[in-house]
């Protein structure tokens, strides 16, 4: 038997009181992995989770882990961007995830092997959210847009709001293959929702809409339709698995980079929004 894998769940400087308990659900998570997982009251050789919602400190916090020698770093939830040292984590993000709510892993998975075979990119990408920024809804949009564009960088085009008494900021998005990605976000208060859609050989349509308890990425291609929903496991205990199945090389996939890349473009677009 695989001795079991400690966990620190930590949480980021300034969350205190009752934000403290956050991270509740990973507790419970090391709980229903009692084979592969344990709590830890230290980081070295623990995977680590960070409660990143607050104003700052995150990325100093994924730092200071990595230092005292963890095996792993989870982020979870990091909505601004942070002025820490990146210079000081490892090349390429390696051993840090990230736990973005409305970019599930599942979907993300199955999105990337129908957008990755020759002929199957798509040549439109359409995306519709609504909900605060606080609420991660428009880092995700943003994700989503990249992983249907084929993983590289975005480029940010105008920024306008449509009305006054409503605002919806509509912009266009350019991949860097050139894909052109339309881009609507209604930042009033609610539940926050998306929806995508990959229009090419093969379209893609990802909904994710919390308060309808929706999460389904659904294709079509000349081979029919094929529908694909959110696992049945709990964001928090499958966030944990993965950290805890993950190599403890640099195998690990960049999700640190594309985190901080989506949470600047998010603060652009805000700050283009504000300005209009």
């Amino acid at each position: 038997m695989s001795p079991r894998i400690p966990v620190l769940v930590s949480s980021a400087p300034g969350a205190r009181g009752a934000d403290g308990d956050r991270l509740a659900p990973y507790r419970v998570a090391v709980a229903e992995l009692p084979l592969s997982a344990q709590l830890s009251s230290t980081a070295t050789g623990a995977v680590v989770v960070i409660d990143a919602r607050g104003s700052g400190g995150w990325l100093c916090a994924v730092e200071a882990a990595l230092a005292d020698g963890a095996r792993g770093v989870v982020v979870d939830e990091a909505v601004v961007p942070d002025a820490g040292r990146r210079d000081r984590l490892p090349a390429g993000g390696a051993h840090v995830l990230a736990a973005r709510c409305f970019l599930p892993r599942d979907l993300v998975e199955a999105a990337r092997a129908l957008v990755a075979p020759s002929g199957s990119k798509a040549v439109l990408v359409t995306v519709e959210a609504g909900g605060p920024s606080s609420s991660g809804v428009l880092r995700d949009a943003l994700g989503w847009a990249r992983v249907l564009t084929g993983g590289g960088e975005l480029g940010l085009g105008s920024v306008f709001p449509e009305n006054e008494s409503g605002p919806t900021v509509s912009l266009l998005l350019e991949s860097h293959d050139g894909i052109p990605v339309l881009f609507s976000w209604a930042p009033a208060a609610g539940v926050p929702w998306l929806r995508v859609s990959a229009l090419g050989a093969v379209e893609v349509e990802v909904a994710i809409d919390p308060g309808a308890g929706v999460a389904r990425l659904t294709s079509r291609s000349a081979e029919g339709e094929r529908v694909v929903r959110e696992a049945f496991e709990g964001r928090a205990r499958r966030e944990l698995r993965w950290a805890l199945e993950a190599p403890r090389a640099s195998d690990w996939p960049d999700e640190l980079s594309r985190l901080l890349e989506d949470l600047e473009l998010s603060w652009q677009i805000e700050r283009g929004c504000s300005s209009a």
